[in-house]
């Protein structure tokens, strides 16, 4: 789990910091920029931007680095800013990526904090926001959650254990705690999803029933056996009510006349639709004889420029045939055979005398064509003047229906609408039973539902427990974490308490106690601060004790700003600073530590990296300077 910043550049201030494995100090004193270097340190391992002073904002622009993940290095480049989707450039050996820094968007959907959880082989978790409901919203954890461990801040460092104080920080610091020390892993993480689920469906189901329960208690519609009964009844009532209207609609036909009166209109429309037939067979018959004596007269036309001419009229095409009147086809024979006639056609000239006898021959056909064309529209005419009386007698005969009907109807008007009322009425109580039917038989299946989801509930339940019931060694290495925070307290000099009680780690709150004190309750911040550096060294020997999935790189903002340097306190000051210094003898390679302090024995000073002063600030007032008259340009 080695995590390790090699270098960073700060682009726009002009300033560049190199870092060594094991311990590096930034010292300076106040408001001359260490902790805003602290901070940017951690923006190139992903956190957020956000709460930079407004200078630095105007001069930075991008955080440049090499960060060291194992064995491989990196480099990275991120902009100075707080938007979450900002593009961060990553550069390794064998690997390049560009990656939205904190949020996912659909073209990126890997973000700059996740693929450090990669790289890191921390495992990607889904965890309730509310660890005493199960059915609350998962939230993810995050490299910043699991950098919580590696992290003391300034506003921290003397009042809370990572944040314990502030609520969705401590949720996330247990859970962390939980999987670095193996008491929560990815299968319980499944398993409580799966819980989750199974929760949530449930509650909404139970409330849904409880609902309904509610809204039927003291209704007649509460008992479903009652509604079933009450529903077969009004089915028969109904069925019975329609047969009723039924038989009084028929008996009432008969009653007014009205089935000869029926009879009679139907007999004359089928008459009228007769005649119409006629009438269409008579007018087609005239169309048709009509173009056969156009054919006629224009084949009798071209006989006499024929006769003119003393030539034989032989191209003359016929496209229906002028005896019957029947469409030809030309296709049925050869060229040397008439489609009309059917014979040889003939090679010899024809005589003027043959084509004048022809042409007599076709004027006679043309008058008797004319004499067909006026006995058919003689014929239709008179149809339709039969059609015009048959219309006339369907009108008054329907008039006479109308009236019959009307006047029936008018005598038997409440009876109509009392039978109609009663069939309206029992239609309605159907409907509304059938719909309180389907409400009764959803909240059986939900029943069903609740008694199998509960079931399901216990069963993933006992498995979460036999899974975490069967991580053995995780006692063992909470016990192993309370021998090194005793043990570099010890090394720190603390102070004794009269009354002396277990120095460790609360189960419950996995926060240390200190002599049976919770951290809340200890009154001197010095002490304080002495026990949150204990804690977060404990826990990394732990994880290089067990290789726990904790990185391993340690940022302590403060770490003398609230003791004495008179006394005791000097050497309780300079006892820290030696252990720092025999931590980084011993595994400067696996841990680097970076503290940030305002002033620190002379022991330390062979491991100061960064020293800032009035004079050099992390910011120089030149480049500010410059940066502002630069912006005052640009308004202009």
């Amino acid at each position: 789990m080695r995590l390790r910043i090699e270098s960073i550049r700060l682009i726009g201030a002009e300033r560049e910091f190199l870092l060594a494995p094991g311990l590096n100090i930034i010292v300076g004193s106040i408001a001359t920029g260490k902790t805003t270097l602290l901070r940017c340190l951690r923006g190139l391992l992903g956190s957020g931007l956000e709460n930079f002073s407004l200078e630095t904002r105007r001069t930075i622009s991008n955080l440049a680095g090499q960060i060291r993940i194992g064995d491989q290095e990196y480099a990275v480049l991120r902009p100075f800013v707080t938007t979450r989707t900002a593009m961060v450039d990553v550069a390794g050996e064998a690997e390049v990526a560009r990656l939205p820094a904190l949020q996912a968007t659909s073209n990126y959907p890997e973000t700059y904090g996740n693929w450090l959880l990669r790289h890191l082989g921390l495992p990607v978790l889904d965890v309730p926001s509310a660890p005493t409901q199960a059915d609350s919203v998962p939230t993810p954890v995050t490299i910043n959650d699991y950098l919580m461990y590696c992290t003391l801040q300034q506003g921290e460092i003397d009042n809370s254990v990572l944040g314990h104080t502030d609520f969705s920080k401590n949720i996330k610091r247990k859970y962390v705690f939980d999987i670095l020390y193996g008491k929560y892993n990815i299968e319980i993480a499944k398993l409580r999803e799966d819980l989750r689920r199974v929760v949530s469906e449930l509650r909404r189901l139970q409330d849904q029933t409880k609902t309904f329960q509610e809204f039927l208690a003291g209704t007649p519609f509460e008992n479903q056996a009652q509604i079933e009964i009450e529903a077969r009844s009004v089915a028969k009532s109904l069925e019975e009510v329609s047969q009723e209207a039924a038989t009084y609609a028929e008996q009432s036909l008969h009653n007014v006349g009205s089935v000869e009166q029926r009879e009679r209109i139907r007999t004359i429309e089928s008459e009228i639709a007769k005649l119409e037939s006629q009438l269409k067979a008579e007018n087609d018959a005239c169309d048709q004889l009509g173009r056969l004596q156009v054919q006629l007269q224009s084949q009798s036309k071209r006989l006499t420029r024929s006769i003119v001419a003393n030539e034989v009229l032989v191209d003359f095409d016929f496209v229906i045939c002028p005896r019957c009147g029947s469409p030809l086809d030309a296709s049925i024979t050869t060229d040397s055979i008439c489609y009309l006639c059917k014979q040889p056609a003939p090679d010899s000239q024809v005589s003027k005398e043959a084509m004048i006898k022809e042409q007599d021959r076709l004027e006679r056909q043309i008058g008797e064509t004319r004499e067909l064309i006026e006995m058919h529209k003689k014929t239709a005419a008179k149809i339709e003047e039969v059609l015009r009386g048959k219309g006339r007698e369907r009108v008054h005969e329907a008039e006479e229906l109308d009236y019959q009907t009307k006047s029936y109807v008018s005598d038997e008007a409440s009876r109509i609408a009392e039978i109609a009322k009663h069939r309206a009425e029992l239609r309605e109580r159907q409907r509304t039973l059938a719909e309180f039917l389907q409400l009764f038989s959803r909240f059986n299946e939900a029943q069903k539902r609740i008694a199998n989801l509960d079931a399901d509930r216990g069963a993933i339940q006992a498995q979460i427990d036999s899974a975490m019931s069967s991580l053995d060694n995780v006692e063992e290495r909470i016990r192993y974490l309370e021998k090194e925070f005793r043990e570099i307290l010890a090394q720190f000099k603390r102070p004794e308490f009269t009354e002396s009680g277990i120095t460790g780690i609360d189960r419950e709150t996995y926060l240390p106690r200190l002599d049976g004190r919770r951290f809340d309750e200890l009154q001197s911040q010095g002490l304080k601060v002495m026990v949150n550096v204990a804690h977060v060294l404990a826990h990394q020997l732990t994880s290089l004790k067990y290789d726990l999935k904790l990185p391993n790189i340690l940022f302590i903002d403060g770490l003398t700003g609230n003791m004495g340097y008179e006394g005791l306190d000097q050497e309780r000051i300079e006892s820290i600073y030696r252990y720092l210094i025999t931590l980084n003898e011993q595994h400067a390679d696996q841990l680097q530590i970076i503290v940030v302090d305002n002033s620190i024995p002379s022991i330390a000073k062979p491991y100061i990296k960064a020293e800032l002063t009035e004079d050099s600030k992390l910011i120089p007032a030149e480049v500010l300077r410059q940066v502002l008259l630069h912006n005052e340009k640009d308004e202009e």
